[in-house]
């Protein structure tokens, strides 16, 4: 496949698609089909990756964009891995569509030369690259029968400081916060100063996510039931191994999730999007 702005290399024995365009430049693992680094323009880095984050493809990457799919979170049978596969495998490039205003990669997990079966879902993903940043998960049943499923867009943001930031656009949202399991309401600018892991639903309006003296970031999306905010804060980070005991003070997790159920009839498909861009006064 001959492109004008993707190459490829290797990292740690690991393929990675390196994306060099005027408007950005950008890195995916072949490893889970994992954005790793988007910079604009200016040079501004949008995602956050963990100092200790392993990328050798023995464990998920701990940083950038990784897929949560086929489901969200733990499986009900707990020998199998935390967020579903999609992560834990390699995806190959199938197309590159590309122009002066951007790059368009699709990807697709290869399961069949993994240890992971899916046998009643296909995926693949879109990465738009340009003045913003896009990604699309494309699920669909190739099964006879029903088939329910979860997923996330799991976007760990980089900012420059936590304590200086704000998530405007979830004001009067119903979130259920996961660490003590108990259903709350929002009200006002969430301002975060803990270990939080809660998911919102019924979010009508992009986010904003407000860096004080950085340039702000709206938070798209489409086909998605709810929206995951998380950031282990020290505690939190103290506990996972490829965790920087710091990193909690430069990230957050924004995320366009489906935490519900969703099942879909035989040949049917869904698409889940999240698109996050600058906004410029």
């Amino acid at each position: 496949m001959r492109t004008k702005y993707v190459t490829t290399k290797l990292s740690n024995g690991q393929k990675i698609y390196q994306v060099d365009h005027p408007f950005c430049t950008a890195t995916i693992s072949e490893f889970g089909g994992q954005l790793l680094s988007f910079q604009d323009q200016q040079g501004d880095e949008w995602l956050w990756l963990s100092k200790s984050a392993i990328k050798d493809g023995s464990k998920a990457i701990r940083g950038g964009v990784p897929i949560c799919w086929p489901w969200f979170g733990p499986n009900v049978d707990k020998t199998l891995p935390q967020h579903g596969y999609a992560r834990l495998v390699n995806w190959a490039l199938v197309s590159v569509e590309e122009d002066e205003f951007g790059v368009q990669l699709t990807l697709q997990p290869d399961f069949v030369n993994s240890k992971y079966e899916i046998h009643n879902l296909s995926l693949f993903m879109k990465i738009d690259l340009g003045t913003s940043l896009s990604i699309q998960l494309h699920t669909e049943n190739i099964s006879n029968f029903s088939v329910s499923f979860s997923q996330a867009i799991h976007t760990y943001l980089a900012v420059d400081d936590i304590n200086e930031c704000s998530i405007s656009g979830l004001n009067g949202c119903v979130y259920l916060d996961q660490l003590k399991n108990k259903i709350s309401h929002q009200e006002n600018d969430l301002v975060l100063n803990q270990w939080t892991d809660s998911i919102y639903s019924n979010v009508q309006s992009p986010i904003t996510l407000a860096n004080r003296g950085k340039t702000s970031k709206s938070i798209d999306g489409n086909g998605h039931d709810s929206v995951v905010i998380w950031n282990p804060w020290q505690d939190g980070a103290r506990l996972l191994s490829d965790f920087d005991d710091l990193g909690y003070q430069n990230m957050i997790c924004i995320e366009m999730a489906n935490t519900g159920t969703t099942t879909l009839a035989p040949r049917q498909s869904h698409t889940l999007t999240q698109v996050i861009s600058k906004i410029t006064s």
